[in-house]
């Protein structure tokens, strides 16, 4: 008989979390607090280059659009968890000239 204990279930990581959230009516980035926190009052996709997050241009936003839709294709929350860390892992490996340099076929990162 196995134990709660000796089951292995996946659980979501922090950025899965902030991804999710963002798709349920923009939660957080609405939110007056985490708006003056952040500084980000209108998303992260708006069309006026204005609104956009500080820092950013069209093609970032965009960019990061692209890893969000493609985040939220992958099926079940483990593999999910391994496409951010094989996407974390890329990152690292262009800072340390490390692995492969950082060739990767998804689209740019910025980090949040």
């Amino acid at each position: 008989m196995k134990l709660l204990s000796d089951i292995s279930v996946p659980s979501p990581s922090i950025n899965s979390v902030f991804i999710h959230l963002y798709y349920l009516n923009g939660a957080l980035w609405n939110w007056p607090v985490w708006q003056d926190h952040t500084g980000i009052s209108d998303g992260f996709f708006p069309e006026d280059d204005n609104k956009l997050p500080s820092g950013w241009s069209q093609n970032d936003a965009s960019d990061v659009e692209s890893y969000f839709n493609a985040f939220l294709n992958v099926k079940g929350e483990e593999k999910k968890n391994r496409f951010l860390d094989e996407d974390s892992q890329s990152i690292q490996d262009v800072k340390s000239g490390g692995p492969g340099s950082g060739i990767n076929t998804r689209p740019r990162v910025l980090r949040l």
